[in-house]
Parts: C-alpha cells; sequence; structure tokens
C-alpha cells in the first residue's frame, strides 16, 4: 500500500510491552518477508505524520510546525548503540531504545531530562513496583528466588 501512495501508520496500545522501535522493528520484518521493505524514513513517518493523518489530527500534530501541539523526545546521539550514527533515520528507527531517551518535552513543559523524569522520585517508584511484584507473587504463591542458571 504505501508503493501506492496509500500514507500507512504504525501504533500500539502497548506500554513497555510495545515500545515505537520494537513496534518499528516487526513492521520491517513483516515487509521483509513480504519482500516489499520498508525504509526507515518511512517507519518514522508512519508513527508522526500518517499516524497524525490517520487519527484526523494532522492539523494539530505530527510534525514540527507552529501552531501545531508537540511533544518532542531527544535522544543521546552518544549512546553506545547509537554508533556509528551515520544513517540517522535508521539509528532512530531501529537502533535506539528507551535507554537512549535524554530529554522529553510534552506541550513544552520538560518532563524527563538527562534521562530522568522532572515529575516523579524514581527512587519511590521503583521500590513501590518491586514491593507490589514480591507481594503479588506472595499472593499467589510464586517463589521469587528465581534459581538461575537452570539445569
Amino acid at each position: 500500500r504505501l508503493a501506492r501512495g496509500i500514507p500507512l501508520s504504525l501504533g500500539s496500545d502497548g506500554a513497555f510491552d510495545g515500545t515505537p522501535v520494537a513496534n518499528m522493528r516487526a513492521a520491517r520484518q513483516i515487509s521483509q518477508h513480504y519482500r516489499q521493505p520498508i525504509l526507515p524514513e518511512h517507519l518514522l513517518e508512519m508513527q508522526t505524520i500518517n499516524a497524525a493523518r490517520a487519527a484526523g489530527l494532522e492539523e494539530t500534530l505530527g510534525s514540527l510546525a507552529i501552531g501545531k501541539r508537540a511533544d518532542i523526545v531527544i535522544r543521546d546521539p552518544h549512546a553506545a548503540e547509537s554508533a556509528p550514527g551515520n544513517n540517522p533515520a535508521h539509528t532512530l528507527a531501529l537502533i535506539l531504545g528507551t535507554g537512549s531517551v535524554n530529554t522529553v518535552f510534552v506541550d513544552g513543559e520538560r518532563i524527563f531530562d538527562a534521562g530522568h523524569s522532572t515529575r516523579v522520585d524514581e527512587s519511590k517508584i521503583h521500590a513501590s513496583a518491586a514491593r507490589s511484584v514480591t507481594d503479588r507473587a506472595a499472593r499467589l504463591g510464586i517463589a521469587s528466588n528465581a534459581s538461575w542458571p537452570v539445569g
């Protein structure tokens, strides 16, 4: 459909189970299976410009322009996985993961800076999540001390 000029979008309702990079990798693998590879540039457009168009919001978001809402993610170009970095679209679409996020702006507010939230105490959130998992495992009778290596 992409070759016919039909704008395709790519999205997921998952959080960490379906990150944007994971979705783009999956889309690229599927396209290669059908011998119709999708360029990294198209993968980026599928999650920005085309996603806004598919949702009927192209006048409001999907690209950086005066008058549009802008949520911006700035990635660390020096992250180990970014090397060699000679193809920025490929690096953004298929290489860099969530660990390379340095700064995030949402509606002009910096909500993530230097790799950390500006809104919450991350150590408290991590401790709360760990307690929640441990408590749930205990309620279900699941041992939380995994044995490794197995066998």
